[in-house]
Order: structure tokens, then C-alpha cells, then sequence
């Protein structure tokens, strides 16, 4: 075998683990970032070269090949996230939808109509058992 292919196979190696440790670190610095899901270097072996005469075949690697970089999330956490994230926004929405309807009915004295419905009602119980309804 050559030691310029040895090079080559030896230079993939560094490279590759390089990459792994720039994951590593980056999960590290971002440990309490709020919302990050860490992340994994996935790596397969490059291609094989095959080298012999004689029924005497041997395979020698060429190195490895970072793969791609994934996040590694909780599907069960992912999927109720977004549940109550749309739960929250249908919340928010109605939240707004009544703030402006009460702006809009609201008396210039202050007087909402939920005190004046409870009002009403207040006097129409009063009423009632006076009067045995």
C-alpha cells in the first residue's frame, strides 16, 4: 500500500472526527438554549479498494465521509409542543376577540355588562323570594 493513500485514508479520519468535535461543541455552548435539540454527526466508511491476485482478495477502506448532521428530538415531546402550542393560540386569539368586544360594550362610566347582568340578576333573586317565584 502506498503512504500517500495512507495519508488520504489517515487525512478522512481527522477530518471527519474534527466535524464530530465541532458537534460536540456546539451541543456543549448551546446545553441551555431554550428549545435547541442536540445534535448528532452521522459517518459511513467511504468505498473499499480491492487489492490481491491468486484467491488471495483483500479489501483496504478508503477512510470515512461525514454523512449529514441530525437533530436528535423527542417525537412524543415534538408532537404534544405542538398541540398545546395550537391550544395556546386558539386561547390567545379568543383572549383578544373578547378584550375587544368588552372595549367595544364597555359603558364610559366603567360599568361592563357583566356587572350589569349580575346586577339584574341580583335584584331579579331579590324580587323572587319576596314575592315567592
Amino acid at each position: 500500500m502506498s503512504s500517500i493513500a495512507s495519508l488520504g485514508r489517515m487525512l478522512s479520519g481527522l477530518t471527519t472526527a474534527q466535524k464530530g468535535l465541532q458537534v460536540t461543541g456546539h451541543n456543549l455552548t448551546n446545553v441551555n438554549t431554550e428549545g435547541y435539540s442536540r445534535q448528532q454527526l452521522l459517518q459511513h466508511e467511504s468505498s473499499y479498494l480491492n487489492i490481491g491476485s491468486n484467491g488471495r482478495l483483500m479489501q483496504v477502506g478508503l477512510g470515512v465521509t461525514p454523512t449529514e448532521i441530525r437533530q436528535i428530538r423527542d417525537e412524543l415531546a415534538d408532537r404534544r409542543y405542538r398541540t398545546e402550542n395550537a391550544v395556546l393560540g386558539f386561547y390567545q386569539t379568543q383572549n383578544a376577540s373578547i378584550k375587544e368586544i368588552e372595549s367595544i360594550l364597555d359603558e364610559p362610566h366603567g360599568e361592563s355588562i357583566s356587572s350589569m347582568l349580575n346586577n339584574f340578576w341580583s335584584q331579579a333573586s331579590s324580587q323572587c323570594t319576596y314575592r315567592k317565584c
